[in-house]
């Protein structure tokens, strides 16, 4: 945890190995410690705390294996945790600053989308969901914002190659660490941007039960909205209405 590899800075740092940083020769040397101590409760290296020392070989040990595994030779600790980063979000969200959309600008700056053409679509394909959202039942849960996200970033695998470059979009954001996502969001919408074009999986879609329907139902407002747009720019485009069966 946080607090174990906090632990392990300051315990190097008073036995004159770093100032605070975990670092390979200093985990080395504390393992060396451990091994002559050779009881838990034996344990008195500052910065460990009493109902920390069953649990700090452990921390030790696993700290030194991703050192190993990594070949790191520094790590640096934050003092913030698991709990401040739930907080931040939540924080985030009250305040109208949502994590997951600063995840997906840091995403677009990355692969150099072009961030004009993105809000181009954003808006047509979110003036569309708006018009057919009741009859497709797509007014409740995370539809629009599912629809606005994908119409940011459906264009993130033309950095990698413009060849099937959904199916590179598609791979980049399902892999990806985006903050604020969870994991299923995270895969519904890579669906949307490998969907967008080409042929659309409907086997992928199927994979999510009930919902595979509506995120097909996004699929089909997300092509209409890169269609509109197809030629890329700010001319007037002609005013659109669209009416949907259920």
């Amino acid at each position: 945890s946080s607090g174990t590899i906090r632990a392990i800075g300051l315990a190097l740092k008073a036995g004159g190995m770093g100032n605070g940083e975990v670092n390979a020769e200093g985990l080395a040397w504390l393992k060396r410690k451990l091994f002559k101590l050779g009881d838990t409760d034996k344990i008195d290296f500052e910065g460990v705390k009493p109902d920390r020392r069953t649990i700090f070989p452990a921390g030790l040990a696993i700290l030194e294996a991703i050192f190993d595994a990594l070949e790191l030779q520094r790590m640096d600790h934050c003092e913030g945790a698991l709990r401040e980063g739930v907080l931040y979000d939540l924080l985030g969200r009250h305040h109208h600053e949502d994590v997951r959309e600063r995840t997906l600008t840091s995403l677009m700056e990355r692969y150099h989308v072009d961030q004009g053409q993105a809000a181009r679509v954003e808006r047509k394909a979110l003036h569309a969901f708006d018009q057919v959202a009741k009859a497709w039942d797509l007014e409740d849960g995370i539809w629009r914002e599912l629809l606005g996200w994908a119409a940011k970033v459906h264009e993130v695998g033309l950095d990698i190659a413009h060849y099937h470059y959904h199916k590179h979009g598609a791979y980049l954001i399902e892999h990806s660490d985006l903050a604020g996502f969870s994991r299923e969001d995270q895969q519904m919408l890579a669906l949307l941007v490998r969907g967008h074009r080409r042929n659309i999986p409907k086997d992928k879609f199927a994979e999510f039960g009930d919902d595979g329907v509506k995120l097909i139902r996004l699929c089909v407002l997300l092509r209409f909205a890169i269609l509109f747009h197809h030629i890329r720019g700010t001319q007037q485009m002609p005013t659109v209405k669209l009416h949907a069966a259920g």
